[in-house]
């Protein structure tokens, strides 16, 4: 039997180099192919097979789906931020386009690695996202918890502890800025739990941890519990509630499915009534945060915000309902939004992009981005479901839940259904940070559905 295998490759080889040597005398080479040569032949028809393989199980319709949202995001930024490029940037009307292409590219790139990356690495990595991007918000917390920035006109007064390269921007301090370009270390906090999440709740457990609640208590629900109380803190010293919720929001889904049973069941309970708790007194513990929310009230309650408050407290999000009024079904045009020209300030190109887009495209326009987010979760959660293992699958479950809870919740909040937050639209909002995090987790989809069913494959 072994001699039969043998000649059936023997034979194989020989078949498709005789085809190269019929191809190469067409060309006019009459020369003899050489024992080395017929190696090396070999050994490239091997190698093009197995790279065309790489792609194969791909689910192309993310990619598609992703790209097709970017487009529309890029389209966007440069509506909403042409007249603010052109005042504060010297006449260039596409320096927030230009910038924002950039991030895409190097978003791209970090994707593209990410996908073609064996599964396994990725385990084995997690460890690493999470305490790297954790490290960074280390970093920043002596100036988050003890450093003041204020802006006084054009003047910038420092006190408190001031770290080096750290910037802080509109009182919150969030940022690491070098060269130029700025890096949000909660952003990548987001890639990181995914990741650390997916592999640990995937580790090998003895069934007594499983089916005891005591021990599932000690050895899973407890630290996991500590992990996202230490995560919490730090991004909470940044002012930062909405990146603090967006991840807590990821992983409960993961901490779910990971048992999908009643002892996963009751810990989801007990975690959602904890951190909901914990959630409101975080909420009122500062000014700005109990402004958001009486101005939420306020316009849910009557309807519209008092005189001075829309002055103040309501303003970004009072014209932000207008703009999404004023486009009525199909919008005033590509271009032709007029609450973008300074009612929305910088968030117009940021974090209320959306109802830049409602204005301009109307409720059709809304709506169509709004299904866009929907399908991507629909997407992202049949990958999940042919994953070949719980830990792709786990990944695929984060990421999904990662890119749509947060385009919802963008949403909701910019139609005054929640309190408005500060939280970027994925794919839409400007922003360095979230734009390559948001494609690394397309990155991460993409690669769960390349390794799907290759077990399988790999058993027949």
């Amino acid at each position: 039997m072994l001699k039969l295998k043998r000649s059936k490759k023997t034979t194989q080889r020989n078949t498709n180099l005789a085809k190269i040597r019929k191809k190469a005398l067409k060309k006019g080479n009459p020369k003899k192919i050489g024992v080395k040569s017929q190696k090396k032949l070999s050994f490239s028809l091997q190698r093009g097979f197995k790279f065309s393989s790489i792609f194969e199980g791909t689910e192309w319709s993310i990619l598609a789906l992703s790209l097709t949202l970017l487009a529309g995001g890029l389209l966007m930024i440069f509506s909403a931020s042409a007249i603010r490029a052109y005042e504060d940037h010297n006449g260039d009307t596409f320096y927030y386009f230009k910038r924002q292409i950039i991030w895409i590219i190097l978003g791209g790139i970090s994707a593209t690695g990410i996908y073609l990356m064996p599964i396994k690495a990725l385990r084995k990595l997690s460890t690493l996202f999470l305490g790297g991007a954790i490290f960074l918000l280390l970093y920043m917390l002596p100036e988050a918890a003890f450093g003041k920035t204020i802006q006084d006109g054009n003047d910038i007064i420092l006190s408190g502890i001031q770290m080096p390269f750290v910037v802080a921007k509109n009182g919150a301090t969030r940022w690491i800025e070098i060269g130029g370009f700025s890096l949000q270390p909660s952003e990548l906090v987001k890639f990181g739990v995914v990741l650390y999440l997916a592999a640990w709740l995937t580790r090998d457990f003895k069934i007594k941890d499983i089916n005891s609640k005591s021990e599932h208590f000690k050895k899973v629900l407890a630290p996991f519990s500590i992990l996202m109380g230490i995560i919490s803190v730090l991004i909470l010293a940044q002012s930062d509630f909405d990146t603090t919720v967006i991840i807590f929001l990821i992983a409960m889904p993961v901490y779910y499915i990971s048992g999908n049973d009643r002892i996963h069941t009751l810990g989801t309970y007990l975690l959602s009534i904890f951190a909901g708790i914990v959630g409101s007194f975080a909420l009122v513990l500062e000014d700005y945060r109990r402004d958001r929310l009486n101005a939420f009230f306020e316009i849910f309650l009557t309807g519209r915000p008092s005189v001075e408050n829309a002055q103040e407290k309501s303003f970004q999000v009072w014209h932000g309902l207008l703009a999404m009024g004023s486009g009525g079904l199909l919008g005033v045009g590509y271009g032709q939004s007029k609450l973008k020209l300074g009612f929305l300030q910088d968030a117009a190109y940021t974090d209320s992009i959306f109802v830049v887009i409602g204005e301009e495209f109307g409720l059709i326009g809304s709506l169509a981005v709004t299904l866009g987010f929907l399908y991507f979760a629909v997407i992202g959660f049949k990958i999940a479901s042919k994953a070949d293992d719980k830990f792709a699958s786990l990944v695929a479950v984060g990421a999904s839940s990662w890119i749509s809870i947060q385009a919802f919740l963008n949403i909701a909040s910019n139609i005054a259904l929640i309190p408005f937050g500060g939280m970027p639209l994925p794919f839409f909002s400007y922003g360095g940070t979230s734009t390559i995090t948001s494609m690394l987790a397309v990155g991460l989809l993409l690669n769960v559905s390349r390794h799907s069913g290759r077990k399988k494959k790999s058993r027949a």
